[in-house]
């Protein structure tokens, strides 16, 4: 009995590596078993699938649908926080402008050339259109973006907007809604007829019963008149109230022979369903769906606007991804010229009717 308690204090440390060896080895016995019955797993459940005719872009499709719902769930739980933040409703009168953007120095011929600014907002979208005395804003961005938009606006003297188009409401979309039609004379507001329990949200509505805005919930086909120039709503077709996205206003700019469609965060779904309803979707100009999204942007969609351009607007490393690369990969297949406001900054097309012309910020 000495013998062998001599033995282990005069081995110690061979002993300990023998153990942590055959510990080690136990554990990665059991990792390969575990990784084994999961490719097993996997194997059969794909061989299951196929027999009832389930192919692997069906599972991509799930996936991806179901990535899109997490992403949507994600949005509404931060316009619902944003919503506790800012609880009273209050609009906020005291701008902090040091962290604003000015225009890009273009040269235009006024009244004889449209101007579409696309406005770098980061992860959020919101679309400028001038023509001569007529100015159309389409979302102005998340609610820490009022500063920026309306500095923007300021530095292109607009004191009065013809159309402030909501696409849908989300925060990064309606987030300063609220500023914009305190701050402006708005003669009226485009919305689809569907709601949302946020701060933004109320803000735009008590915002525009307070200055007399004009509220439509324009119908899929309408088409609204400017003075050289007209727009059409195209979607949503339907409204589905579960789904905001897909409620996104989704409209067609025509200034002479160029056009312009903006796409909102509408998904595949609401792509298809303005396909099937026939509308004229060709567009020299796109601004892709959805930041980008890999929900947003299917091959039917682009085939019938084969634009020339695109542009993304998104924010430099976004937590969502955007834009992914399904995407990019269609429109660099389709040989569209991109633009990216995490990229380039601030995109400033300039139309005189017939050719257009991009300006960047960088």
């Amino acid at each position: 009995m000495q013998n062998i308690i001599n033995y282990i204090s005069d081995n110690q440390s061979t002993i300990l590596v023998i153990i942590i060896a055959l510990l080690a080895g136990s554990l990665l016995w059991r990792m390969t078993k575990r990784v084994a019955s999961i490719i097993l797993s996997v194997a059969v459940l794909l061989f299951t699938l196929s027999l009832f005719g389930v192919t692997g872009n069906d599972i991509r499709y799930v996936v991806q649908t179901g990535w899109s719902i997490g992403q949507n769930m994600f949005q509404e739980t931060k316009d619902f926080f944003n919503g506790m933040q800012d609880g009273d409703g209050a609009i906020h009168s005291e701008l902090d402008l040091s962290a604003s953007s000015k225009p890009i120095e273009i040269s235009t011929e006024p009244g004889s050339e449209a101007v579409v600014h696309f406005i770098n907002v980061g992860q959020a979208d919101s679309t400028l259109i001038q023509n001569g005395e007529d100015t159309i804003l389409v979302d102005c961005g998340n609610r820490d973006d009022a500063a920026l938009v309306i500095e923007y606006l300021n530095g292109l003297g607009i004191e009065q907007i013809d159309y402030f188009v909501a696409t849908h409401p989300h925060e990064d979309h309606i987030g300063c809604a609220g500023e914009i039609l305190t701050n402006f004379e708005v003669d009226t507001l485009l919305k689809p007829d569907v709601e949302n329990d946020t701060a933004c949200y109320r803000n735009m509505m008590e915002a525009a019963e307070k200055n007399n805005v004009n509220i439509v919930y324009p119908e899929a086909g309408e088409t609204f008149q400017l003075t050289q120039s007209s727009f059409q709503v195209l979607g949503p077709i339907e409204i589905d109230k579960e789904d905001l996205n897909n409620d996104s206003i989704v409209l067609r700019y025509d200034f002479g022979e160029t056009s312009f469609l903006l796409a909102g965060d509408a998904e595949r779904e609401s792509e298809h369903a303005i396909l099937d309803a026939g509308f004229n979707v060709a567009a020299d100009v796109l601004k892709v769906g959805h930041h980008g999204s890999s929900t947003s942007t299917s091959y039917p969609w682009l085939r019938e606007i084969m634009p020339q351009y695109a542009v993304i607007m998104c924010g430099k490393d976004n937590s969502y991804g955007h834009p992914h690369d399904e995407t990019t990969s269609k429109l660099r297949d389709a040989e569209v010229e991109l633009y990216r406001t995490d990229e380039n900054g601030t995109i400033v097309f300039i139309s005189d009717g017939e050719d257009l012309r991009v300006e960047t910020e960088f």
